[in-house]
């Protein structure tokens, strides 16, 4: 139900939060910190550990951030990496969110 999984969404954000908040050693705004949050709550916090984004950000290149997050668009399907349309509309709306910039419509 809705009430679950915002029960669960409650629970299990502050680990997804933890991690932008250990690996980013740069100033965020909020818009910024809540696209990574989103981001690590789908790709994990390995992924960002690992990730060039995080450099980037960590050497205060925040302009190739929404870049960095669009990257991120394969899954496997069937054994096999793709692109996918729902995780180019995710990113898109993630990298959007970072610049401050109206997401909701992606």
């Amino acid at each position: 139900t809705k009430s679950e999984a915002e029960a669960l969404l409650s629970h299990e954000m502050p680990k997804y939060e933890g991690y932008v908040n250990d690996l980013v050693e740069v100033p965020l705004e909020q818009n910024q910190f809540d696209a990574l949050v989103c981001w690590v709550f789908n790709l994990g916090g390995g992924s960002l550990r690992t990730s060039t984004l995080l450099k980037k950000l960590n050497n205060s290149e925040y302009d190739e951030v929404p870049n960095q997050i669009k990257r991120w668009n394969k899954a496997t399907v069937n054994g096999e990496r793709q692109v996918l349309d729902g995780l180019i509309r995710r990113r898109e709306a993630e990298a959007l969110l970072f610049k401050n910039k109206d997401w909701y419509e992606v």
